[in-house]
């Protein structure tokens, strides 16, 4: 009888270790209208986002590998707006409540200036949100994290005016959305595509599959992603600005 029982602990204690194990993996793939991708779900009341762009030397990490081998506790990371060729945000970035860099509003050519682009970020409650960057600019929040990026890629539960239903340009892509519930803290979705495809594409699963309000296009051939510690996708170029999960 006791070795039955020692069997039976030794089973429920394994599966309470598999369990604990597979409970740390936020990211998964989803398949949608035949095309696949890797979605990271965020939980704001069971974990927080930080965004990340220079190490403890004040160097930038360059690469997510970098980043979390000093930040060892992160469940997922992934590549988080657009970056200059030193790896600086080119928009507004937020850190720990301090604005390391401005609100661009400026005019240009490149995705980042495919007007509305827009703002990621945690306010002081940790609670995460999209806005475009008018909109964000109205509503006055002072983020305690925060990258902008662009184009938007939904707009109030629209796609954006300047996608066109069969647009040819196909990349990598990565974007985020956020999903509110009745208390304001919804589900935060991090998405990147496993092959190339359209802004038309991608945005529609954002809208369409993941029912997000507000999402933003985070970038496209750089995209990259690391899940529980191993390389999920691309980190081979240098990176900018990065986002991860505690």
């Amino acid at each position: 009888m006791r070795a039955i029982l020692i069997i039976i602990f030794l089973i429920l204690g394994q599966n309470t270790v598999l369990s604990q194990i597979s409970s740390k993996n936020l990211c998964s793939t989803l398949s949608y209208k035949q095309i696949d991708y890797t979605v990271c779900k965020v939980q704001q009341k069971h974990h927080h986002l930080k965004v990340f762009w220079k190490s403890k030397n004040n160097t930038p990490f360059a690469s997510l590998r970098s980043l979390e081998s000093e930040h060892k506790a992160l469940y997922f990371s992934m590549n988080a707006g657009m970056y200059d060729d030193q790896l600086a945000p080119i928009g507004l970035y937020v850190e720990n409540g301090v604005q390391l860099k401005p609100i661009s509003r400026a005019q240009g050519w490149g995705n980042f200036h495919l007007k509305p682009n827009g703002v990621f970020y945690i306010n002081a409650d940790n609670v995460a949100g999209v806005l475009d960057t008018t909109t964000f600019e109205s509503a006055r929040i002072k983020p305690k994290f925060a990258t902008q990026s662009g184009p938007m890629l939904v707009v109030n539960g629209k796609l954006h005016p300047k996608f066109t239903l069969h647009g040819m340009s196909r990349k990598y892509r990565n974007g985020v959305g956020v999903s509110k519930n009745g208390n304001g803290e919804g589900e935060v979705y991090f998405a990147i595509s496993q092959s190339p495809v359209t802004f038309t594409e991608f945005a529609t699963l954002f809208k369409d599959k993941l029912k997000t309000q507000n999402a933003l296009y985070l970038d496209g051939s750089v995209s990259s992603l690391r899940s529980n510690g191993q390389s999920v996708q691309g980190d081979f170029r240098p990176l900018g600005p990065m986002i991860g999960a505690e």
